[in-house]
C-alpha cells in the first residue's frame, strides 16, 4: 500500500477512541451523571461480568496455560494478564451499541461505572494477583 494511504488510515484509526469519548461525554451530559451511576439489574450484571467473571476466566486460562506449557508464562505475565482482565469497559462500546441498534445509554453507563469502580477494584485485583502468582 502507498505510504500516504497507510499514514491516513493510521491517523483515522488514532481518532477512534477520542471521538468515542466525546460521544460518551455528550450522552453523559444529556442523561446526567447521577442518573448514569444509579444501578439496575443490567448494570450490576455488566459490573459482575467485568470485575468478577472476566478475571476468573483469565485465571483459569493462565492456570491451564501454565499446566500445558510449563515455563512459558512467567509470574509477571500472569499478574499483568489478571489485572488487564479487570480493566474498565472499552470507551467505544456506546458507539458500537448505537451503530447496531442496541442500548447505547446502557453501554455508556457501563463505561462510566466501570471506570469509576476501577479506582477501587485495581488495588484489590493487584493484591490478589500478587498473592496467587
Amino acid at each position: 500500500m502507498p505510504l500516504f494511504v497507510m499514514n491516513t488510515t493510521q491517523l483515522l484509526g488514532a481518532l477512534v477512541t477520542p471521538l468515542a469519548l466525546l460521544y460518551s461525554g455528550m450522552m453523559l451530559y444529556s442523561a446526567g451523571l447521577l442518573r448514569s451511576l444509579q444501578l439496575n439489574k443490567a448494570k450490576i450484571l455488566g459490573i459482575i461480568g467485568r470485575f468478577i467473571l472476566g478475571p476468573l476466566l483469565m485465571y483459569v486460562t493462565i492456570i491451564a496455560t501454565r499446566h500445558l506449557f510449563p515455563g512459558l508464562v512467567t509470574s509477571m505475565d500472569s499478574q499483568v494478564c489478571l489485572v488487564q482482565s479487570a480493566t474498565p469497559t472499552m470507551a467505544i462500546l456506546p458507539v458500537l451499541a448505537a451503530q447496531k441498534g442496541a442500548n447505547a445509554k446502557l453501554g455508556n453507563d457501563l463505561v462510566v461505572l466501570t471506570t469509576v469502580l476501577f479506582i477501587f477494584v485495581l488495588p484489590i485485583i493487584y493484591l490478589i494477583a500478587k498473592a496467587v502468582f
